[in-house]
């Protein structure tokens, strides 16, 4: 499974809204895509994605993203 991660914060609704965004996508594009927020660090919170393959499940979505039309 591919795996990634991204800082976040959990005051922005936008950022959380866009953690989900990103797991439906990495979801629809590859495949039983699992994330959640990583608290483990309070001064680093993390949202963790991980995807069916082998790549980063942000970058694959990224680049989707950046080839659309």
């Amino acid at each position: 499974m591919g795996v990634g991660g991204v800082p976040v914060d959990l005051f922005n609704p936008g950022q959380v809204f866009a953690c989900l965004g990103f797991l439906e996508a990495a979801d629809a594009l590859l495949g039983d895509a699992e994330g959640g927020f990583d608290w483990s660090n309070e001064a680093n919170i993390r949202f963790l994605l991980r995807a069916a393959g082998d790549d980063n499940p942000f970058a694959v979505v990224l680049q989707f993203l950046a080839e659309a039309e």
